[in-house]
């Protein structure tokens, strides 16, 4: 009887212990993707990892690729792109935004810098509220700022169609985006046969 329940336990084990290895291949293959990174050193997009994604990057998304993180929309061919939001809410109607700031030019962004005041990270993705400053030298931030809301922010996991490309700079990364704390916890599964099972292990088992 010790024998039997210790190899079903060790079958149990190596079940659980594959579905962690997959999640674990999924998460790499996410971090592991690529994008173009504004180096300031170079003032020139250069090609890293999701994982090394930090806040304040300024970011290149091109058309049908996926925005690797949370971003105020600075830059784009036209004021208002467009963006599938299908892996955040499971909608499949394209949503609009809108340029955070209509001044930036895309041959002056290694020129741009400032300073933003904005929540901290939260899950709702219906409200996002925040104040934008241009870098001019003057100290006193709120005067000069411009408010931001959702309509300016490009959440992670959202498609960017019907527009070539735009830039935005990162606001949240990981575990502070907003479709990562919409994100519930794997639920266990288990079968009616592996119900059955257990309470017969348990009876054996107390037996």
């Amino acid at each position: 009887m010790i024998g039997t329940f210790a190899f079903v336990l060790i079958l149990t084990m190596i079940k659980e212990g594959f579905e962690d290895y997959s999640r674990y291949k999924s998460d790499r293959e996410l971090n592991n993707r690529k994008t173009s990174i504004l180096d300031r050193s170079t003032s020139k997009f250069a090609d890293r990892l999701w994982a090394d994604i930090k806040v304040g990057d300024i970011v290149l998304v091109n058309k049908d690729e996926e925005i690797p993180a949370d971003m105020l929309l600075i830059n784009a061919p036209k004021e208002v792109v467009f963006v599938s939001t299908m892996n955040l809410d499971g909608e499949t109607n394209l949503k609009d935004k809108e340029l955070a700031l209509k001044s930036v030019r895309e041959n002056k962004l290694h020129d741009f810098k400032g300073s933003m005041l904005c929540q901290e990270p939260n899950p709702s993705i219906d409200s996002w509220e925040c104040n934008l400053m241009a870098s001019t030298g003057d100290s006193s931030f709120l005067s000069n700022a411009t408010p931001c809301n959702i309509k300016n922010l490009l959440l992670r996991g959202c498609t960017l169609k019907n527009t070539n490309y735009c830039f935005g700079v990162v606001v949240y990364v990981g575990k502070q985006t907003k479709i990562y704390m919409n994100s519930k916890k794997a639920e266990n599964k288990t079968s009616n046969l592996m119900k059955l099972m257990n309470k017969i292990l348990y009876s054996v088992f107390i037996f």
